[in-house]
């Protein structure tokens, strides 16, 4: 029996305050378990009224757990 599971995370680099034109950061990460890193789906970012946003190429980091494959990404996003 496999079994799959998938976690999220999402966390902040600066202060809840924001200022108009002022540059956030926010880091992802996406954890996956029964998948390799070549089987980890593109993630893409839908457009926000009000936003630039460019994230950073993922980063990848396969390792084993318990005997399970898990997968690892995590992902920088920069908010103008």
């Amino acid at each position: 029996m496999i079994l799959y599971g998938l976690s999220i995370k999402s966390s902040w680099t600066s202060s809840s305050k924001f200022k108009v034109g002022e540059a956030v950061s926010r880091k992802i990460t996406v954890t996956a378990s029964g998948i390799s890193k070549d089987m980890f789906p593109e993630l893409t970012f839908p457009d926000i009224d009000g936003f630039k946003q460019y994230p950073e190429k993922p980063e990848l980091e396969m390792t084993v757990n318990d005997g399970k494959l898990v997968t690892t990404a995590t992902i920088n996003i920069v908010y103008i």
